[in-house]
């Protein structure tokens, strides 16, 4: 074996782990970015759900305290159904992906 043959078996030998390895990491990362956001975008979404129910509240007690309701209350239930049906296609997304 000559020289130039043991430094290209060396070479090759050791870039063989690293590419592997390499890879390796590039998925279990690619995996964490994806939890990451699943779970920013769940937050997301029930912080929504909780506005929801806060605008629904704050319409609702308007509406007592003052007899009558200007529409505001129609469209804070229409927001909280609309964020409902989104919470309900993120998870089944997430139950799909399972």
């Amino acid at each position: 074996m000559t020289f130039a043959e043991f430094i290209a078996t060396v070479l090759v030998s050791a870039s063989i782990p690293s590419v592997v390895f390499g890879q390796l990491f590039k998925r279990y990362f690619d995996k964490l970015d994806k939890r990451d956001a699943d779970r920013a975008e769940g937050a997301r979404l029930s912080y929504q759900a909780d506005q929801a129910a806060l605008g629904g509240v704050r319409e609702c007690a308007k509406a007592i305290t003052t007899g009558k309701h200007n529409g505001d209350l129609d469209r804070a239930a229409n927001y909280a159904d609309d964020i409902k049906h989104k919470q309900a296609d993120f998870m089944a997304r997430k139950a799909a992906a399972k």
